[in-house]
């Protein structure tokens, strides 16, 4: 083997180690990467855990607030069921008063006719 065989093998064993440890290099800043990416993958699954409690705290709080909702409109609903029940029964009487009003003024009407027929015979008789 002459050297100029000798010299492209150790060339080309230089390049593979260069190779080798290029490759090494890359390895270790991919798993350097990997671990960078999965301490924030925890990160961010910690974040989304907090603001999901978060969330529930804040429903559940709002649930109260709403049942408060809720039970002040049941209370005006059933205020303003009262005030229709007593508006009812205060038409009921007004239409009972109206009536009676109608009653007499009909009875007026037939006391006003029963005059007028008097007043038409007397007014037809001869006066002596």
């Amino acid at each position: 083997m002459d050297w100029k065989t000798l010299g492209n093998y150790v060339l080309l064993i230089g390049l593979f180690v260069a190779m080798v440890t290029m490759f090494n290099g890359v390895n270790s800043r991919i798993d350097a990467l990997n671990d960078r990416m999965g301490r924030m993958q925890a990160e961010t699954n910690g974040r989304f855990d907090s603001i999901n409690a978060r969330m529930d705290r804040m429903q559940a709080e709002s649930n109260g607030r709403f049942d408060s909702i809720n039970a002040r409109f049941d209370a005006l609903h059933g205020r303003f069921d009262a005030m229709q029940v007593e508006n009812t029964r205060q038409h009921d009487d007004l239409n009972r008063r109206f009536d009676e009003v109608f009653e007499i003024l009909r009875g007026f009407e037939g006391r006003i006719s029963r005059l007028e027929e008097r007043l038409d015979v007397q007014s037809a008789e001869p006066v002596e």
